[in-house]
């Protein structure tokens, strides 16, 4: 959802940014750039042009693309960015160690086309870390 939401907002900001300056949605744009009001839409927009790498075109404001083109370099980034935080997510969880060692890029795998509804269970555990909990769980019920 936020990513669909910043593709949209980096849409839309190309298309003021090739306005007319006599527009309405330019000038506002224009006389509320630079305010550092940080509810603001402009400043808004800054941050996800910085989150994604893209602050270059925040400074210059210019975007020597086409609409097609700018939309595609934002979604590559969008999608980069997605999975960086998914592989962090990933490694940084210790429960999810056989997941790890099984998933090691981003993706849908090709087990999953083939899969029983039982294999895919036994999948379902072990990536939500349900088995590795379930065994903690019954351990300390042992040496109670």
């Amino acid at each position: 959802m936020e990513d669909r939401r910043d593709k949209l907002r980096l849409k839309f900001w190309y298309k003021i940014l090739k306005m007319n300056s006599a527009r309405i949605p330019r000038r506002i744009y224009e006389a509320d750039k630079w305010e550092n009001n940080p509810r603001s839409w402009n400043r808004g927009t800054q941050l996800v042009l910085e989150k994604l790498g893209l602050e270059g075109y925040w400074k210059s404001q210019r975007v020597d693309l086409t609409l097609g083109e700018w939309t595609d370099l934002v979604e590559g980034r969008i999608i980069k960015k997605r999975k960086e935080i998914w592989d962090h997510s990933r490694k940084s969880k210790s429960s999810l160690k056989l997941y790890n060692r099984i998933k090691t890029s981003w993706g849908r795998e090709k087990y999953l086309e083939y899969m029983d509804p039982k294999g895919g269970e036994i999948m379902a555990q072990m990536r939500s870390s349900y088995g590795f909990l379930k065994e903690i769980t019954e351990r300390h019920k042992r040496d109670t």
